[in-house]
């Protein structure tokens, strides 16, 4: 899978040939970052609608592999690898694969280039003796925790995985 081409689960990017799964995880990919011409007038697009832009765009910044440059893009469009892989809403997918099985105390998911900016549900109060439940409120976020479909608050850190 981490060798795939990205196309292999979201054809709309199939005009950046040679870019894998593992290109987006290691910021190698050379997907231009598209926060400059998104039209936000009606509001922050989803995910989905980066990815038709994107696809629109077709022009990477350098060639896959050839070098690091950090992307949200990138980890824009593995969230919608996510869902074309599984099958699931990014969100839901986190839940029963990740946050379910972990005491993971409040993090959240989302599918929208909007969580840098606004209010995102998130998980909270996860515990072994009370399940996952969503809240509204804002968690405080680093800049760094602004840029990701999934975000990891400080709490998450006392986390252990045995």
């Amino acid at each position: 899978m981490y060798d795939d081409p990205v196309a292999t689960y979201l054809p709309e990017l199939a005009s950046y040939p040679g870019i894998t799964v593992r290109n987006l995880l290691k910021h190698t990919g050379g997907l231009p970052d598209y926060y400059d011409v998104i039209d936000t007038s009606q509001g922050w697009p989803t995910n989905a609608d980066a990815k038709v832009l994107l696809g629109k765009m077709a022009k990477p910044v350098f060639a896959p592999g050839s070098r690091y440059e950090y992307s949200n893009p990138g980890y824009d469009m593995l969230a919608e690898i996510v869902e074309a892989a599984s099958g699931q809403n990014f969100a839901a997918f986190m839940q029963q694969r990740i946050f379910a099985p972990l005491p993971a105390i409040s993090s959240p998911a989302s599918t929208s280039t909007a969580s840098r900016t606004s209010t995102l549900p998130r998980w909270t109060g996860v515990s072994r003796s009370r399940p996952a439940r969503m809240s509204a409120s804002r968690p405080r976020r680093s800049a760094c925790m602004q840029c990701h479909p999934a975000l990891s608050t400080p709490a998450d850190r006392n986390v252990r995985l045995v």
